[in-house]
């Protein structure tokens, strides 16, 4: 139902800063000073609330931080690694808050992503020259892209949904909790994503987020439109 839905989902707060995985699946926070990164703390990936008491699928919430509180990209190898098992529901939906920075550089920038090589099933939530783009790959089968404006130096909140519908895979992008665009895929149903979650990456290393990014949430089902609106107006 759309009642557990919205009750299980991983969340992803915190304040300008770099995030990576550790070989134990945990969440190791730094701080960047020049080339050098200093460790700063550890968040055990196990956990099963965020701050505001709701269910997470995995842990990947970072306690006791407000509502406000934003990543900070500057483009140029900043990126959150949240872990494998994020993104391999075959229905889902990904919502997160944007503000780009320069939507043009570079031309290709990661938002939320399995952060794979090209060859491999996947899910790409990202700014592709100028415009909010998401792109699904099941194997050989490629889903063609939905999209949506992007403008800059403004918080945007983008939605997107991906849902088995028999042997199709139905996908539909909102922006700011309006529906803007969809397709469906014939014949594909998604399967096989394996690699790790990133957030401000996209699989190369000249395609970093260059922007802020809050309040990412990443439900194993899709939500309907009603949903959706109740996300963006901070109901859920």
């Amino acid at each position: 139902t759309t009642a557990d839905a919205a009750a299980n989902w991983t969340e992803i707060r915190s304040a300008r800063t770099n995030v990576e995985t550790d070989g134990d699946s945990n969440l190791s926070l730094h701080t960047r000073a020049g080339a050098s990164m200093s460790e700063n703390w550890l968040l055990n990936h196990d956990g099963t609330q965020d701050h505001k008491g709701n269910a997470t699928v995995n842990s990947a919430s970072i306690q006791g931080l407000q509502d406000g509180a934003a990543y900070d990209f500057d483009g140029d190898g900043d990126y959150i690694d949240v872990g494998t098992g994020v993104l391999n529901s075959e229905d889902i939906t990904i919502s997160v808050w944007v503000k780009p920075e320069d939507k043009d550089s570079p031309a290709l920038q990661g938002i939320v992503t399995n952060g794979t090589t090209t060859g491999t099933s996947r899910r790409d939530l990202d700014i592709n020259t100028g415009v909010f783009k998401f792109h699904q790959k099941s194997g050989s089968a490629q889903l063609e892209s939905t999209s949506a404006e992007c403008r800059e130096g403004v918080w945007q909140h983008l939605v997107v949904t991906s849902a088995t519908n028999g042997s199709d895979t139905d996908t539909v992008m909102y922006l700011d909790g309006v529906a803007i665009d969809s397709y469906t895929a014939t014949g594909v149903v998604m399967t096989g994503i394996t690699d790790a979650c990133k957030i401000g990456f996209l699989n190369s290393s000249n395609r970093y987020f260059n922007g802020q990014i809050r309040d990412v949430k990443i439900f194993p089902s899709a939500l309907v439109a009603g949903d959706v609106r109740k996300l963006y107006a901070g109901e859920n």
